[in-house]
């Protein structure tokens, strides 16, 4: 069940300090509560690369500032499906701030219609999704995800 077929790496830091453990720890529970047949991907923008693969990189597409998370939902799915479009999501910690790549990027995809907003802990995830799709009842494994994230 779920949207990916291996099971999940717990997160590395304990309290979600870090932006990949929190971003980890929202994608397991995203694979818990989303429709079945949404999809979730994270496309790794991030760290620091030789120059030639960076060129390799951008020659073949890869945007810089692009969200951590693009989620896709079946029109169905959504609360009010002629709303229907991609979900982006980019995750920060609290004190997290946005590179200035991010803010173009971020305002270019909104310029499209897109869905997107910044995510700085589970609650805010749970707050965005549920005024956009219908989520599954969460189950105790999303629950204790939802708990980890709060520590």
């Amino acid at each position: 069940r779920g949207l990916d077929h291996q099971a999940p790496r717990e997160p590395e830091a304990v309290g979600m300090t870090t932006e990949a453990a929190l971003q980890m720890g929202i994608v397991r529970w995203l694979q818990d509560v989303l429709p079945d047949a949404a999809i979730v991907h994270h496309s790794p923008n991030e760290g620091i690369r030789k120059p030639h693969y960076g060129m390799k990189l951008k020659s073949l597409g890869l945007c810089a500032g692009w969200p951590d998370l693009e989620i896709f939902v079946p029109e169905a799915d959504f609360i009010y499906p002629d709303q229907a479009n991609a979900i982006f999501l980019e995750v920060k910690t609290p004190k997290g701030v946005l590179s200035a790549s991010q803010r173009a990027c971020h305002s270019r995809l909104l310029a499209c219609g897109v869905h997107l907003t910044i995510v700085r802990g589970i609650d805010d995830c749970k707050a965005f999704l549920a005024g956009l799709v219908t989520l599954r009842q969460p189950t105790p494994h999303a629950r204790a995800i939802e708990q980890q994230l709060r520590l």
